[in-house]
């Protein structure tokens, strides 16, 4: 979200007759709720999760005077718990979240609003939404079930196609009632990486709302709880919703509807059929690539002739690798961090043939450490991480591709460019500097703009040579919220590259240096500025009005390249492809798929 972009959160006073007390909503709202602009509220599923995971919906709120509202439900994540409730399946109703839903539309004053739901929300949102809510103007019904007796038999469907090592575990768990073993758990979790969530790491906001879940199971188990089951052919759930169905109430919903789901989804196409059927104003679209694509993981050996070792550089192919497709190969920043921020390129790639090759350059991530090598300039050069994708195009077998470089990824895709790279049709270099100087410059400028208190800070500590401080710490990290994320909290996956430096700072120390904008390593007098003219491929230039790699670190490309487009993102930072994800991916994928190779993009 762009600085600009108000983000509120806050409690609501939410009154429960049946229970005699007064209860509180957690509520966060991206934008400004005003006159006019009518708001997307998101139901999260579970039940028993908090909201977290829906923030990413901001991807279409943003720039859009529509702000977008997620809530905890009462009993979950920041909302008011009822532990001492567990059980209770007359309190813990339908009902009593449709009236959660009403007092928060009440106390925010919403006259006129959108709804999503997803999962268990969904279910809330076709129950509040056959009440014929006067002010809800359009519904989203994501990978949720019409029925849960459709859903328990889309379970024994999707089960049947497990190992049978895996199913025997979790059958024979389940008649024994020990459902809460390592064993069963992790049976259970082979299921959910198949048709819960197929990335190979699961998302941390969606990683919390397990936590929350694991924190305090009263409304999961109350409401869902755990499979019961009399015989090894079927099981049920035992919670209040065992019985729940809205098939004979979907006529009454009148508002135009959308309804999704993905092709390998627990909500399969029978648990939303009824919805298809039914709706007077419904649209259905199931995303085939959700749960299809096939990702592929692995390392491969590189050799290095200056030590007359072989190293393992890790790689991670989303989509198929064969030949006459044109993979995207992403090169991450850093450099030190992994290349795990760069896996929402998928969503590019996805819907085309040619796959999305990541992985994490020598000393970082999963490939090869070597700690022993801290301060080795001789070592940590450019061209060490040119050899290496060299290594890996040659390993894969890769004759044609597209390469992305992002910030130190840029600077490594221009400098393997100019050596010739065959195979090369497009070159995006994504807030990266044409030279470390103008880099530099740049960080003076933007730290001169930061609190005199805070810059202070981060100038003595860099006199004193005291930068693995807290206090400094702290200070880079006012910076670093301006000029490298906006988004608050930071995405996980950025979040772990920080981390991935944090564990072994040794390449980015040698190479770069204490921070963003204290470069006193390896990298400090690179440029590529005398070679630019010598990239001839179409080539996609992007940065964030408020980057880092400012305007004057690109300016030299702009300038120079023979075939170059600038865009800039202006509500972006320097991770434009999280901050404005879907006008990142849109641009991407206009720039790769959208024109014929060799088109002038001046």
């Amino acid at each position: 979200m762009a600085p600009d972009s108000p983000v509120m959160e806050g409690l609501l006073d939410f009154e429960i007759a049946s229970l005699g007390r007064t209860c509180q909503t957690w509520y966060k709202i991206f934008g400004e709720i005003k006159p006019g602009a009518r708001p997307l509220i998101a139901l999260h599923g579970g039940p028993g999760v908090n909201s977290a995971y829906l923030e990413i919906l901001t991807d279409v709120t943003d720039g859009r005077p529509h702000p977008l509202i997620v809530y905890d439900q009462v009993g979950t994540g920041r909302s008011t718990h009822l532990p001492d409730k567990m059980g209770d399946t007359e309190f813990w109703s339908v009902q009593l979240f449709i009236d959660e839903l009403n007092n928060l539309l009440k106390k925010l004053e919403i006259k006129e609003y959108d709804l999503l739901g997803h999962s268990w929300g969904g279910m809330l949102a076709a129950s509040h939404a056959a009440q014929g809510p006067p002010g809800l103007k359009h519904l989203i019904l994501s990978s949720s079930p019409a029925s849960i007796p459709l859903w328990i038999e889309s379970q024994h469907v999707l089960r049947a196609g497990l190992p049978q090592d895996i199913q025997d575990t979790m059958i024979d768990h389940e008649l024994e009632g020990t459902v809460q073993s390592k064993e069963y758990q992790a049976a259970n979790a082979v299921f959910y990486s198949r048709h819960l969530c197929v990335l190979d790491q699961m998302p941390g906001p969606i990683a919390e709302g397990f936590a929350c879940i694991g924190q305090d199971p009263t409304v999961y188990m109350t409401m869902y709880g755990i499979p019961q089951r009399k015989d090894r052919k079927e099981f049920n759930i035992a919670g209040s919703l065992k019985d729940w169905s809205i098939i004979d109430q979907i006529e009454k919903i009148e508002v135009p509807t959308l309804v999704t789901n993905g092709a390998q989804d627990e909500a399969t196409d029978a648990t939303v059929a009824p919805y298809v059927e039914k709706l007077p104003h419904g649209k259905w679209v199931k995303f085939e690539m959700s749960a299809e694509t096939p990702v592929r993981e692995g390392s491969i050996d590189f050799e290095v002739a200056s030590t007359g070792q072989t190293y393992q550089t890790f790689y991670k192919i989303f989509g198929e690798l064969k030949p006459g497709v044109r993979p995207l190969i992403a090169l991450h920043g850093g450099p030190g961090v992994n290349g795990a921020y760069l896996e929402v390129l998928s969503d590019v790639t996805n819907s085309r043939p040619g796959p999305l090759i990541v992985y994490d350059q020598l000393g970082n991530g999963r490939s090869t450490h070597l700690p022993e090598k801290m301060g080795d300039t001789d070592f940590w050069t450019v061209q060490l991480f040119v050899d290496e994708l060299n290594n890996l195009i040659r390993k894969l077998e890769i004759t044609e591709y597209d390469l992305l470089g992002h910030s130190w990824g840029g600077i490594l895709a221009s400098s393997f460019v100019v050596q010739g790279a065959p195979g090369l049709h497009k070159l995006v270099i994504s807030s990266s500097p044409a030279s470390m100087q103008l880099w530099i410059d740049a960080q003076e400028v933007l730290k001169a703009q930061l609190p005199k208190e805070v810059r202070e800070t981060i100038e003595k500590h860099e006199k004193d040579g005291t930068t693995d401080s807290k206090e400094y710490e702290e200070a880079v990290g006012v910076y670093y919220s301006r000029h490298l994320c906006t988004l608050d909290p930071m995405p996980e996956p950025i979040a772990s590259g920080f981390e991935c430096i944090a564990k072994d700072p040794t390449v980015y120390l040698t190479m770069n240096g204490p921070s963003e904008f204290t470069i006193t390593g390896s990298l400090k007098t690179w440029s590529i500025i005398d070679q630019i003219e010598t990239i001839t491929v179409p080539t996609l230039l992007t940065n964030g009005k408020y980057d880092e790699a400012a305007d004057s670190v690109l300016a030299p490309y702009v300038e120079k390249l023979p075939n170059g487009k600038w865009v800039q993102f202006k509500k972006s930072s320097h991770m434009a492809h999280f901050e404005e994800r879907e006008e990142f991916m849109k641009v991407l994928e206009e720039f790769l798929y959208g024109s014929e190779a060799g088109e002038k993009y001046n």
